[in-house]
């Protein structure tokens, strides 16, 4: 599957998730006089399928070779927290220090995601390199016996 269609699937399936997720959040948060107002509850949808849409479909970054894993996790960071921002700030999720306490949140969860993911990488590459080296050893010691 190339990125672009990648992309696109991963949009489709954040916003379904979105979705879900934001039923979910509706019924468990909403006043009992919200509870029922229909467009307070599709505002609600429509937000939280556009964030998991952005925040899923946004994932497809890491699968651009060319880019390094920091390169790809700010742009996703940058991605998703613009537009949770965005979202919160039109759908009133949390007032000035509850979304605070979520920048903070957010960019802690980033910071240690990138720190668990360079440390696997920087794992599996050694093993690599290792493995490669091994092999030159083993072909250097064929050639030389011939």
């Amino acid at each position: 599957m190339n990125l672009k269609n990648r992309a696109i699937f991963l949009s489709a399936l954040g916003f379904s998730i979105g979705l879900l997720i934001g039923a979910v959040m509706y019924v468990i948060f909403a006043s009992p006089e919200d509870l029922l107002n229909r467009g307070a509850l599709m505002a609600q949808l429509i937000g939280s399928g556009i964030y998991g849409a952005i925040a899923m479909g946004g994932s497809a970054v890491y699968d651009i070779e060319s880019w390094s894993l920091l390169r790809a996790t700010l742009t996703h960071y940058i991605m998703t927290f613009g537009s949770f921002f965005v979202v919160n700030f039109l759908l009133r999720w949390f007032g000035g220090l509850g979304t605070l306490i979520a920048f903070l949140a957010f960019s802690g969860a980033y910071f240690v995601i990138w720190i668990m993911q360079y440390t696997l990488w920087r794992r599996e590459i050694r093993k690599i390199n290792e493995e490669l080296s091994e092999m030159i050893t083993n072909d250097k010691i064929n050639q030389s016996r011939m």
